[in-house]
């Protein structure tokens, strides 16, 4: 009864033994996974970070391309731009007593990026001076690059096809905007 005592308490304590190494072994296991498990996340997780990495640069490329192309917007005028110049060309016209006749408008760029007006004003002198001095209170930097005024009914004049008007004068300008104000 000893003997059988001692191979029961002795096949128990290898049992038990052998449980615990089966646990054991369970637990290293499923610890094994858990780590690979934890490997492929972390592997997925650096792959997004980088995505996300990338989609940034891209946003801020994409930010300083919008940046750089509304500077390029900027430089030139709008159709609306454009006709606020014309209305303060007409204004000025108005306040200084002359007749303002546009004869044409350019806004081609491929030279030199700057709009420019040229026009013509009918009246009597005073007032055609009055007219340039005026020119330079709107709210743009001008830079005035053909002033001439001449009497109407002189060679000059009938050359270029004007009317005859006793005592009339003709100012024909031309102006470049260098600058102005973005509505």
């Amino acid at each position: 009864m000893k003997s059988n005592n001692f191979f029961i308490k002795t096949f128990l304590s290898f049992a038990a033994a052998a449980a615990a190494l089966g646990v054991w072994l369970f637990v290293l296991n499923y610890i094994e996974n858990g780590k690979t498990d934890l490997a492929v996340q972390r592997g997925k997780l650096a792959e997004n970070e980088e995505r996300l990495a990338g989609l940034k640069s891209a946003m801020d490329s994409l930010n300083s391309f919008k940046k750089e192309s509304d500077i390029i917007e900027s430089v030139f005028l709008t159709e609306d731009e454009m006709i606020r110049v014309i209305e303060g060309l007409e204004s000025i016209s108005a306040n200084s007593g002359v007749k303002l006749k546009i004869n044409s408008v350019s806004a081609d760029g491929a030279k030199n990026l700057k709009p420019s007006f040229s026009f013509s004003v009918d009246g009597p002198f005073e007032s055609i001076i009055r007219y340039l001095y005026s020119l330079e209170n709107l709210p743009y930097l001008i830079n005035i690059t053909r002033a001439s005024i001449i009497k109407k009914g002189t060679s000059a004049s009938a050359d270029a096809g004007e009317e005859a008007v006793a005592g009339g004068w003709q100012g024909v300008f031309t102006i470049e905007l260098e600058s102005y104000e973005k509505s």
